[in-house]
């Protein structure tokens, strides 16, 4: 009888063990279909292979703008520069200013148009190189309230012709 109950323990066991395994075996068929399905969802080679060919184009189109625009941004850069180092002129033409009510009518001179990137000091030297020998002094004397570190586009200023 001992052997009896010792068998029909052994038996027990097994089914115990048997019915852990077969848990075991439908959880891994239910991963298994999980992955079965995430595999047919992903994409194929050649989708990959078209999706990067695109990407390949579009960067391509993008790195030819950039070098387009940079060569733009340089030659406005070149512009500006040019710009700045050319040496400012008279307004041309240049012609006795009419005299205003804070100008005496006897004084003779220039009106200049300041032009962008004007300064007072620049402005003076170009009348200088054509032989109008004048200073920062009389032209601040001859235009009062006239601030030379605030100049503005488009604003008229007197020269005074120098006395002779």
């Amino acid at each position: 009888m001992e052997k009896l109950n010792r068998l029909a323990g052994q038996v027990e066991d097994l089914q115990t063990a048997q019915m852990a395994m077969q848990k075991q075996i439908s959880e891994l068929v239910r991963e298994l279909d999980v992955l079965r399905d995430q595999v047919s969802k992903a994409p194929s080679a050649d989708t990959i292979r078209a999706e990067v060919s695109r990407m390949e184009a579009r960067l391509k189109q993008v790195e030819q703008q950039c070098a387009a625009d940079q060569e733009l941004i340089l030659k406005e850069i070149e512009k500006i520069a040019a710009a700045k180092s050319r040496p400012v002129q008279p307004s041309q033409p240049q012609r006795p200013a009419q005299a205003s009510p804070s100008q005496p009518t006897e004084m003779k001179g220039y009106e200049y148009v300041v032009q962008p990137g004007d300064t007072l000091s620049a402005i003076i030297a170009a009348y200088r190189q054509n032989n109008i020998k004048v200073t920062v002094e009389q032209v601040l004397k001859a235009n009062p309230g006239l601030d030379p570190n605030k100049l503005r586009v488009g604003q008229k200023i007197f020269i005074p012709a120098p006395s002779n």
